[in-house]
């Protein structure tokens, strides 16, 4: 969870990856699912809080277990579509 929290931290400056699959990761200590459940709270609220910067994430394959993070990440996403971000090439 630690990692993903950190992940989700760095999104919040990145500005060319649109599409991020972390569902059902291998985890040591149970089913990524049960774990999301007990310890995913950081998680959700580091991808809510990416994006409020960050503009060109457009998919993210992320279990979605609580609905006030559910409706944050939606949100921005939903406004990442709309946008119709494009990365400048250097």
């Amino acid at each position: 969870m630690c990692d993903l929290t950190v992940i989700f931290e760095a999104l919040a400056e990145n500005t060319g990856l649109k599409d991020l699959k972390v569902n059902l990761q291998a985890c040591a200590k149970g089913s990524f699912r049960d774990l999301m459940k007990e310890q995913g709270n950081d998680v959700y609220k580091a991808a809510a809080a990416a994006f409020r910067s960050n503009r060109s994430l457009i998919k993210l394959d992320l279990i979605l277990l609580q609905r006030h993070w559910q409706d944050q990440i939606c949100r921005g996403l939903m406004q990442n579509k709309e946008d119709g971000y494009e990365p400048k090439m250097s």
